[in-house]
């Protein structure tokens, strides 16, 4: 008998509200660092070439953290694990206040990324456990949502708080997680783990769709890195935008990409995730195309919003990870797939094959984030043979 027959609309409802709520926090922390670069180097003297190194490390610390919370949640339960792990947040969030040099803001980010590599994991695979396969892609489809929610209160927290009080203090919200972890305690089932030795339950992971939810992973976040990362700074580089006009769009993007995960999770019920993810790949494309190769300024605006709706395509990973492996491993082989996707991705954009490119084509940067155009169509083809 199926596990998800046995809760309740309460049991539904409590755990899609704290599996959203910590994917909040998880993009909050992210993005906050990213941010609030610019106050935390000077103050910390550091380089942003050692910051670099710093930002890198945590991405790997995902991966890790991954497998660490998956095989943790396996063996004990995924709400005892999720408990754990917003604890550890918590104490990374206190890190991060007391971060007085650089090693200790390394330390701090360790700690982070071991967390937040562990959430996602551990909630997917709880949100697969809970809800049924009939209301599964809005249930992950809010889930993502959770990112953009987190990334327009990271850009509030930056400045409201960071700018007026300090960067440390920015990150004390972090705290918050330790009620997350009470209302987990008290509101959210259990299933109990059937993993008992980690050697057996590795016997029944499919390789194939493991490496190809892997190069999906990969692929994916790389395609979006690739966007995110370089596209902004070279479209105010090269004028087609303003500084204030890119800071406004922040706020309008969390929007957009909340709108994008939600419609994505509804439509994928309906019409099957496949179909709907290589919709939305589509629609990423088209929009980058223009952006690059047209460059006016107000259709620009627009494609910057609807790129970052199709970057809603992340809510098939979830339901589409979860469903490859068996109960016994479920929280381990997601978190390994994704958090070792972001962590790959992660270090091949640090890599600076953009740079390279663009001198050896003899292009500017923006040119070069044609890339991310070949990388998505490989994805939707992978991802159509999950």
């Amino acid at each position: 008998m199926n596990a998800q027959c046995s809760f309740t609309g309460k049991h539904k409802r409590c755990t899609l509200v704290i599996t959203t709520l910590g994917w909040v926090f998880d993009a909050y922390d992210i993005v906050l660092f990213s941010l609030l670069s610019i106050y935390i180097l000077p103050s910390l003297e550091i380089s942003a070439a050692t910051y670099s190194i710093i930002f890198g490390i945590q991405l790997a610390t995902t991966a890790i953290g991954g497998v660490f919370f998956g095989l943790l949640a396996d063996k004990i339960g995924k709400r005892n694990a999720l408990i754990i792990d917003f604890v550890v947040y918590a104490c990374a969030a206190t890190l991060m206040f007391l971060s007085n040099n650089w090693m200790h803001l390394l330390f701090a980010r360790f700690v982070a990324g071991l967390a937040i590599g562990g959430e996602w994991g551990i909630s997917s695979a709880l949100l697969n456990d809970v809800l049924g396969y009939e209301k599964r892609g809005i249930g992950f489809g809010i889930l993502q949502a959770g990112w953009s929610i987190g990334v327009g209160t990271a850009a509030l927290s930056a400045i409201f708080i960071g700018e007026r009080f300090g960067w440390r203090y920015a990150f004390l919200p972090g705290l918050l997680a330790i009620i997350l972890a009470i209302y987990v305690y008290f509101n959210v089932p259990e299933i109990k783990p059937k993993m008992h030795r980690i050697r057996d339950a590795l016997k029944t992971v499919p390789v194939k769709a493991t490496s190809i939810a892997l190069l999906v992973a990969i692929l994916g976040m790389y395609a979006f890195y690739i966007v995110w990362t370089w596209l902004p700074r070279e479209l105010v580089n090269t004028g087609i935008l303003a500084p204030d006009e890119l800071f406004k769009f922040i706020g309008l993007s969390a929007i957009a990409g909340g709108s994008g995960h939600i419609l994505f999770g509804y439509m994928s019920d309906r019409h099957g995730r496949k179909r709907i993810f290589t919709l939305y790949a589509a629609i990423f494309i088209a929009s980058l195309m223009l952006i690059i190769f047209v460059r006016e300024h107000t259709l620009v605006l627009f494609s910057l919003l609807t790129l970052q709706f199709a970057c809603g395509f992340f809510a098939g990973y979830g339901p589409a990870f979860t469903e490859i492996f068996s109960d016994e491993i479920r929280t381990t082989g997601t978190a390994f797939v994704y958090n070792t996707g972001r962590g790959v991705s992660g270090l091949l954009i640090t890599s600076n094959i953009m740079g390279i490119m663009s001198t050896v084509l003899n292009v500017d940067i923006l040119t070069t984030t044609a890339l991310a155009i070949p990388v998505m169509v490989l994805t939707a083809v992978l991802y159509a043979c999950l």
